[in-house]
């Protein structure tokens, strides 16, 4: 793996591991709180965004096509 691109999977996994860790110390009331935000208005959805974006990215990075 080449070195730019060995730090950059270093930083996600690091930032990665702070959302998980994060997640786990909330409730599910928590998570569903109303937030004043239209469309993610609730962490759970806001996190629920980001797995849907990685996923993605990765398919994206798999097939060299950005859909």
């Amino acid at each position: 793996m080449e070195p730019a691109i060995h730090v950059q999977l270093m930083q996600w996994e690091s930032m990665r591991s702070y959302s998980v860790s994060f997640i786990k110390e909330l409730s599910d009331a928590d998570l569903d709180q109303t937030l004043p935000r239209k469309g993610l208005n609730t962490l759970r959805n806001h996190f629920e965004e980001m797995v849907e974006v990685q996923k993605d990215f990765v398919d994206a990075i798999s097939s060299s096509e950005i859909n």
